[in-house]
């Protein structure tokens, strides 16, 4: 038996050392204004054997570290799509594995996000805070030092995982079923036909023993109604499956964001969850994985909406459209919340791009295996200024457009 830990289905047991730490709590492990030590303790050839298989779900028994709590008999696995890494891996935590009910500060489990297809290293945690902001369910984020057997491996996010305690915080409920969208093609909510196999790129996540035709029934009927419906009966055939005005605000955000890769994205849809209530009720939109995101000041404030049925034939309903339009005026007012007179560097979206700088540079410079330089950091970081100093601008400009001549937004 190998001598860093033995697996057996007890309680779960938490070494904390004496003193604050012992009152951690989730709040601090999300605190996106600190910058504190990971450290994952595992076995050094169960590590490399996880390097090696990084494009596999293998997982291996770990303790967790952090803020002074330890956490025995954890799994952790590599993780991700396009950022699977064998130099600096993409990472989830599990701590209900290898322990029946375990949690580590009311988390079942938690990802690491390798932060390697974001220069910046900030535009997952900056989106998801403007997503909570605007009162849509997000998972909360901060920055993290990730050692691994006590060798530094970089600048970490860690990410509330889309489970059973995020659902029961933003949702009031966990029991229901929990979908992830799973890109496989370039997808935009078509019709697919009454084939529920057509549908298992949302891949249920919780009550997974249930059947096919429970699994996924639901998912084709909400697709079949929103491709079928007539135009004067589609807001009533919708209403029993999703909040259309919650819908608009989702969307709104993604495009304020100039999100390239969610619901609205270059390569059909991508990036979200959705849960459907325990009660049978509507399905609710999650956001997930907005490190593609901040990318030109000046998207269309309407970019991509006709190209995805539900944003198409939604958006055309007053109301909708209306509650659209709304969201993208309040997005604004948020980024630029606190800007001093016309200085709109002194916008919470411009103030909170300096402070992560300062909070994550140093960790940054000294991450031993990031896929990009110092400069092209820097230039990352630049380039999100511009964003917060223009995106507000010209998003007010072009929701006043519509009701005005047009004038030049910039």
């Amino acid at each position: 038996m190998r001598p860093l830990l033995r697996l057996i289905a007890v309680p779960l047991v938490l070494a904390a050392l004496a003193g604050p730490a012992a009152a951690q709590t989730a709040d601090d492990l999300f605190d996106a204004g600190s910058l504190r030590e990971l450290r994952l303790v595992l076995h050094s050839s169960d590590w490399s054997a996880l390097k090696a298989t990084f494009q596999e779900n293998t997982f291996y028994p770990a303790d967790v570290t952090w803020s002074g709590t330890t956490l025995r008999n954890a799994a952790v696995r590599s993780r991700g799509l396009g950022s699977r890494s064998a130099t600096k891996p993409g990472l989830l935590l599990r701590f209900d594995r290898y322990v029946r009910d375990g949690t580590f500060l009311g988390q079942t489990s938690l990802v690491l996000d390798n932060l390697t297809q974001d220069p910046s290293a900030m535009k997952e945690v900056l989106a998801m805070q403007l997503f909570r902001r605007m009162g849509l369910p997000a998972p909360r984020e901060a920055f993290v030092r990730l050692y691994v057997n006590n060798a530094y491996l970089g600048l970490y996010a860690v990410v509330e995982d889309i489970a059973a305690p995020f659902l029961q915080r933003t949702l009031g409920e966990s029991a229901g079923t929990l979908y992830e969208y799973d890109w496989t093609f370039d997808y935009t909510f078509d019709y697919r036909g009454s084939t529920l196999d057509n549908y298992v790129m949302f891949k249920p996540q919780t009550n997974t023993t249930q059947s096919t035709f429970d699994l996924y029934s639901p998912i084709e009927s909400l697709v079949r109604v929103v491709n079928q419906a007539t135009d004067e009966g589609f807001e009533a055939a919708v209403a029993p499956y999703l909040d259309l005005q919650a819908v608009a605000r989702h969307l709104a955000v993604e495009n304020f964001i100039s999100d390239d890769d969610g619901w609205l994205g270059n390569w059909g849809m991508n990036n979200f969850y959705l849960y459907r209530r325990a009660s049978g009720g509507r399905f609710q939109i999650i956001a997930w994985d907005k490190d593609y995101t901040f990318w030109r000041p000046d998207n269309d404030i309407f970019l991509r909406v006709d190209a995805n049925v539900l944003a198409r034939r939604a958006l055309a309903l007053p109301p909708v459209w209306q509650a659209y339009v709304d969201a993208l005026g309040e997005a604004a007012d948020s980024a630029s919340e606190g800007q001093e007179g016309g200085d709109r560097s002194t916008g919470w979206l411009a103030r909170e791009i300096e402070r992560l700088y300062g909070l994550v540079r140093d960790a940054v410079v000294d991450d031993p295996v990031k896929p990009y330089s110092i400069d092209e950091f820097d230039q990352a970081v630049a380039g999100l200024r511009t964003f917060a100093a223009g995106r507000g601008p010209f998003v007010r400009c072009a929701v006043a457009n519509l009701s005005r001549d047009p004038q030049p937004c910039r």
